[in-house]
């Protein structure tokens, strides 16, 4: 696995970013490493009783919610990337757009995610995730935090998993 970058994000330049994150690949490393900086845990119950599927990269079953058979989850699995059908590089692109306050861009699609990632940036998680604390500002104004319903911290997996969000 490789390390988050030593950059932040929202401080990282479009060249910077581009060698920190060269291919998909990288991008996954970079997501799998944010979420779970110790162990990889279930992000339906929180336990570290996490399995790799057999041949499957970045892909487990978790053996502590579903004993018999193991609940199947992925990198991507309860995050805002999750059933999207673009890859992971350009939505970490568009991040990295919407923190470094790049004006926004005229393709629908590119809105469309950044909506969607303004949405989280609201959450704690979401920005400990990328590596940045407190309130983040977006386009020059800050984001309150939403209320975020999250797994239970345990004792082996202590960071909590992300991104449920309900409105206040």
């Amino acid at each position: 696995m490789m390390h988050a970058p030593l950059t932040p994000l929202a401080e990282m330049s479009d060249a910077q970013w581009d060698r920190a994150f060269p291919d998909e690949e990288t991008c996954i490393e970079w997501l799998v490493d944010s979420r779970w900086p110790q162990d990889v845990c279930c992000p339906r119950c929180g336990s570290d009783m996490v399995f790799p599927a057999s041949l499957q990269e970045y892909r487990w079953r978790c053996f502590g919610c579903a004993p018999d058979l193991g609940h199947p989850f992925d990198y991507l699995t309860g995050t805002i990337f999750q059933d999207r059908t673009l890859p992971l590089r350009i939505w970490l692109k568009a991040l990295h757009h919407e923190l470094t306050g790049r004006g926004p861009g005229y393709n629908a699609i590119e809105q469309k995610m950044r909506r969607h990632i303004r949405d989280a940036l609201r959450t704690a998680d979401f920005r400990r995730m990328v590596g940045e604390s407190g309130p983040m500002p977006v386009h020059g104004r800050e984001l309150p935090d939403a209320e975020v319903i999250s797994v239970p911290e345990q004792e082996s997996c202590p960071q909590p998993t992300l991104l449920v969000l309900q409105p206040r």
